[in-house]
């Protein structure tokens, strides 16, 4: 909705635009808006009043156009002064789920490589969200490797402190990410050789991947001496059912 800029006469005197009750309503309607973009009022209080009426404004639904009308101002302005309305049919889908979280990394290049390992263990075990590491080339061609830890908002002290302790590196760089989530379920199947945990990947409510527990299939493997790759595809076509 453009803002429009200058005054306007009213029954109560000059009141700056947008009015005021024109910018209460279209903040209570969470109105999309653009500053300025033409000299008076564009939007009254009336036309405002029906877009927070009537109007949807939502990133997650999907609009297919119906009908069209025009309504034609009188007042002369550098663009047609019109007034178009779409009428809209609404196919409506799942939003995707967003957080914040953190992102930490260090530069190491003195520390032995199975070290490594080791760390990225006790990061998971104290609740990092993940980690890994990253080769890479360093100033005068010295090899080095990034190790980034992914942690939820408020842990970054914490896991700095981790950091700092079990590597050589002398400090800790982070930064703040937005991701988008799919929904996740655990679920128990079942298999021929035993029950295996499965990480199920959901997309508007279907089951888009399967991701079998590593430890519960390796330990089924050694069980009944049979290749780990048949007990994960197992699980895996088992939690596709319905």
């Amino acid at each position: 909705m453009p803002l429009g800029t200058g005054f306007v006469r009213a029954a109560h005197g000059t009141l700056p635009v947008p009015a005021p009750a024109t910018l209460e309503i279209l903040t209570a309607s969470d109105a999309a808006v653009l500053p300025g973009q033409g000299e008076g009022e564009m939007v009254t209080p009336t036309g405002a009043a029906l877009v927070a009426h009537f109007g949807r404004f939502a990133d997650a639904v999907v609009l297919r156009p119906v009908k069209i009308g025009y309504g034609f101002g009188t007042r002369a302005l550098p663009w047609p002064n019109a007034l178009r309305a779409v009428l809209t049919k609404e196919q409506t889908r799942p939003a995707l789920e967003t957080d914040t979280v953190t992102l930490l990394e260090c530069n190491v290049d003195d520390m032995s490589a199975e070290i490594f390992p080791y760390v990225i263990e006790r990061l998971l075990e104290h609740g990092a969200l993940d980690a890994w590491t990253t080769p890479v080339t360093m100033k005068k061609g010295r090899p080095a490797t990034v190790l980034s830890v992914l942690v939820n908002t408020g842990d970054e002290e914490r896991f700095a402190g981790i950091l700092l302790r079990e590597t050589t590196t002398l400090g800790v760089r982070y930064i703040p990410w937005r991701r988008f989530k799919a929904d996740r379920e655990m679920r128990t199947v079942h298999t021929q050789w035993g029950e295996v945990r499965v990480k199920l990947k959901l997309l508007e409510g279907e089951v888009s991947d399967a991701a079998p527990e590593y430890e519960d299939c390796a330990r089924l493997a050694r069980e009944h001496d049979v290749p780990l790759r048949a007990v994960y595809e197992a699980a895996a076509n088992a939690a596709r059912q319905p």
